[in-house]
């Protein structure tokens, strides 16, 4: 396999094991929820970095490609769930007002759904995009506003900022994590340090990495109260949030660049579906129909592992097959497919 297909096989692995990741952080699974969310997200913004290309588009043509590939399907798998708690709320009796909020909600885009993601990766790209180019790609000029911005997020936040309309205040936040994938790429370097065939050392870096990501974090629950949640806007201390990310998301590279599963590789491929419906949609329709039948009411250890698993494994494979569906139609790209 030549080495360009090794790093797509990677990326793809490792969109896989954060979306797998993600499902299993909303499902609340005992004793890893804490964890996942040390990382979890910034690992998007992180490979999405990855894939960037700097200088290959102009502004207008790469604004629309992003229009075509991230708000066209925002407002399509928006509108799916819209009409899920349109139902809902049927059924519920909700007063005419709660749809009017909702509608308000998903057009302004402020920390809301699942989707909040996609408007947030697509201002992160659009301003990332603006420092790389009007700065022409120099690696130091561009880090260094990179952290700028980076900082005025996170000031924004110590100063009790609310969301900004489509999350451009986590972008601010964002684009960090995202020029952090862009360096990775564009150094040859780095991925040598990571991608190593000696086993040992493969194990021993992979040992330390995930160590700095548990103390780093362990640090930052102490000192700040608080661990990262990028939906929210929740980074307790900002230095320690972002090395322990950042060691979770490389230790995350190794482990996909060894990795070589067609199932996984899939996965990655196809998150969209997957990642914007599960929560919204699944887990509520699986609370409602658990709770119908009273399984996993008791709120013990056991219980919350078993429904996790359950969970787990029921919406991997009904949104898997859905993902499957869509593909097969003539608009598979509007669903971001």
């Amino acid at each position: 396999m030549k080495q360009a297909d090794q790093r797509i096989e990677w990326i793809d692995n490792a969109k896989g094991i954060g979306l797998l990741l993600v499902i299993l952080g909303h499902l609340k699974a005992p004793f890893l929820s804490a964890w996942i969310y040390t990382f979890h997200m910034p690992l998007f913004f992180f490979l999405s970095g990855v894939v960037f290309s700097s200088g290959k588009y102009k502004p207008r043509k790469f604004i629309l490609k992003r229009i075509n590939s991230l708000v066209v399907p925002y407002f399509v798998l928006g509108a799916v769930i819209f009409l899920f708690y349109v139902i809902v709320f049927l059924i519920q009796h909700q007063p005419t007002s709660e749809y009017l909020i909702m509608l308000k909600e998903f057009l302004l885009q402020r920390h809301y759904w699942t989707i909040w993601f996609l408007a947030a990766l697509f201002f992160t790209e659009i301003i990332y995009f603006a420092i790389d180019y009007l700065l022409s790609d120099r690696i130091v000029p561009v880090t260094i506003v990179s952290i700028l911005f980076a900082v005025i997020g996170f000031v924004y936040y110590r100063l009790d900022g609310k969301g900004l309309p489509w999350n451009i205040d986590i972008a601010f936040v964002a684009q960090l994590f995202f020029h952090m994938g862009h360096m990775f790429k564009r150094s040859r370097k780095y991925q040598d340090l990571l991608f190593f065939n000696y086993r040992w050392v493969c194990v021993s870096v992979l040992l330390l990495l995930i160590t700095i990501n548990i103390v780093c974090a362990k640090l930052c629950i102490k000192y700040s109260g608080q661990s990262i949640d990028m939906s929210i806007g929740l980074y307790g201390n900002e230095v320690l949030t972002v090395f322990s990310a950042l060691a979770a998301i490389l230790a995350t590279c190794i482990i996909s660049n060894k990795i070589h599963w067609d199932a996984l590789s899939w996965l990655g491929k196809n998150t969209m579906v997957i990642f914007s419906w599960h929560s919204r949609i699944g887990i509520v329709a699986l609370d409602f129909f658990c709770g119908w039948l009273g399984w996993f009411c008791l709120d013990t250890h056991f219980v919350q592992l078993a429904r996790a698993i359950v969970y787990f494994s029921v919406l991997l494979i009904v949104f898997t097959l859905l993902t499957i569906a869509i593909k097969k139609t003539k608009y598979h790209r509007l669903f971001g497919l």
